[in-house]
């Protein structure tokens, strides 16, 4: 079973494929176990922004203590003055009660390709600054390849690096099976590791990411094949990259062990006992008819 197809240039503007996991971990960090009982508490800045969403969102709380138990929403920081600028244009961006999450409209304030915005956070006394660049061109000429194996099938996507740029690339998707080809729901695809990708030594070359796709010798008496899947693939700035990167091996290989270690994050946020970050990122999402 073999399916190719290429992406036209023009990009869609659509909603993203699958929720991405911006703020997991966020509050994670390595601990020295002596100092577990006056731990200080951190403010954690999240946001990714992005000229494909409609929404500007920045999450902003105080790291969790080690020990006990908070409910959702507690450690959310309600009052702060959160400003997003492009160096000439600037704007307020509200809190929202009911999604706990600072957001703005990008009709309101636009994210633009190539451009640098800067985020600044005011609370408890302390101003928190971050700065990102969003890449200048999302990836091109995406295709994939699919053959079937005993379990499911092994697919590849590909795709076309901007030559003369520094690329950093996450690709993520979902499938169906043939067995019902009229639910909407996507099984979810994941890459892990493998989804990473950056174009050093590589530069205007044909890039690529392959996973395996379970789907059970037979339901129903049929046996299942792919129906058809749907990539999304972003183009995104450094930290991006290496912040998810890191949250993504860690669920890869330690998802199942109650006991493992926290892991430490990078962050790009400026101030005194602050976490998190701040990025950008393009993206591109493309449906795939696999026959």
């Amino acid at each position: 079973m073999k399916n190719m197809t290429r992406l036209p240039k023009t990009v869609r503007n659509n909603a993203l494929l699958l929720v991405l996991s911006i703020f997991a971990a966020s509050c994670v960090e390595e601990v020295d176990p002596g100092g577990l009982v006056n731990t200080r508490r951190k403010v954690v800045i999240n946001s990714l922004i992005s000229p494909q969403d409609s929404v500007i969102s920045v999450e902003l709380s105080l790291s969790r203590p080690i020990l006990g138990i908070t409910k959702p929403g507690a450690d959310c920081i309600r009052d702060a003055e959160v400003v997003i600028s492009d160096g000439v244009n600037r704007h307020i961006i509200p809190f929202d009660p009911g999604t706990f999450v600072y957001q703005l409209e990008t009709n309101v304030f636009p994210i633009q390709a190539g451009k640098q915005y800067y985020l600044e956070v005011k609370t408890g006394g302390n101003t928190y600054k971050a700065s990102c660049q969003v890449p200048k061109t999302p990836a091109t000429d995406i295709g994939i390849i699919t053959s079937e194996t005993r379990d499911g099938a092994r697919l590849r996507v590909f795709w076309q690096d901007q030559e003369g740029e520094e690329n950093y690339y996450r690709v993520f998707g979902g499938y169906k099976d043939n067995i019902d080809r009229d639910y909407n729901f996507f099984g979810r695809l994941d890459f892990y590791e493998e989804g990473f990708k950056k174009d050093n030594d590589r530069d205007g070359e044909v890039i690529s990411a392959s996973t395996d796709i379970f789907l059970g010798s037979f339901i129903n008496g049929q046996k299942a094949l792919l129906d058809s899947i749907e990539i999304q693939l972003l183009t995104t700035d450094k930290n991006y990259y290496e912040y998810q990167k890191i949250l993504a091996e860690n669920d890869q290989f330690d998802n199942d062990n109650p006991f493992r270690e926290p892991v430490r994050l990078i962050s790009t946020i400026e101030g005194e006992d602050a976490l998190g970050i701040f990025a950008a990122y393009q993206s591109v999402i493309k449906k795939f008819k696999v026959e």
